[in-house]
């Protein structure tokens, strides 16, 4: 609504007083709303809120590892990768390849194999189908001859690997985060049926079992200089110096 005076007409001073009242009522209720909000969600600083931190990041969980970039590398390829193993090894000889091998027979450990307290339990003769069928489907990765003695043996080289190391996660997550009381009753993974967690519980319950376990625990403390080739084996870490290192040969620094 513009400002008139008495007789009908605008004037610039009249319009003037106008403006810089409508400025003067924006800038209060600004100033209103701006105290409204510190009081929902706190004090802040020269315009930023201190509960919200702009360089906060939650933490990513990472979802179950099921071989996707195996995949993608086997759909840009048009054909799945070699597997070739030489007799007197166990692993493929190339590092790439050798990786994707460990990452496959780790996967189908995790999510399909049962775990038991000890290995000789899988030299039963009850469980070789379950044994043929685990060589099954990590081969089915690779293009390969499944009925390579070598492959086959390497696959089992890397199952009894990953079985152990599959059966200390277990027992880190679910048995030693909890009094002995609170220990699950039931089988927390799909590959396992109640009746083998209760045996493997049970295992882990053993007098000798925990005192074995303590000694070890005790020892590992007291090493000093760990390992830096992370997972990858002794046989793919000379592998790679060798390719590294061509004009001469790796010591023994750079193969520790």
């Amino acid at each position: 609504m513009q400002p008139h005076n008495q007789d009908g007409r605008l004037t610039r001073s009249n319009a003037k007083k106008a403006t810089e009242t409508e400025i003067s009522n924006q800038y209060t209720e600004e100033a209103d709303a701006a105290q409204q909000n510190d009081c929902q969600d706190g004090p802040t600083e020269n315009g930023m809120d201190l509960a919200d931190d702009l360089f906060d990041e939650e933490d990513r969980i990472r979802g179950p590892n099921i071989g996707k970039k195996l995949d993608r590398m086997t759909r840009s390829r048009k054909g799945r990768l070699p597997l070739v193993i030489e007799p007197g090894k166990k692993r493929p000889s190339s590092v790439m390849i050798a990786a994707k091998f460990a990452t496959e027979c780790n996967i189908a450990v995790r999510g399909h194999m049962s775990i038991f307290s000890h290995w000789k339990e899988y030299k039963k003769k009850s469980l070789r189908p379950i044994i043929w069928g685990y060589i099954e489907r990590v081969c089915s990765k690779f293009e390969r001859d499944k009925y390579s003695i070598h492959v086959q043996k390497a696959c089992v080289d890397m199952l009894k690997k990953a079985v152990r190391q599959q059966r200390y996660k277990l027992k880190k997550k679910y048995f030693d985060a909890f009094p002995l009381h609170l220990v699950p009753k039931t089988s927390p993974v799909s590959s396992m049926s109640d009746g083998q967690w209760d045996t493997l519980v049970e295992c882990w319950k053993n007098e000798n079992k925990v005192l074995t376990c303590e000694k070890n625990k005790d020892n590992r403390t007291k090493v000093q200089f760990h390992q830096t080739t992370g997972s990858r084996s002794y046989e793919m870490q000379l592998i790679h110096l060798a390719n590294k290192y061509q004009n001469e040969p790796p010591n023994a620094l750079d193969i520790f």
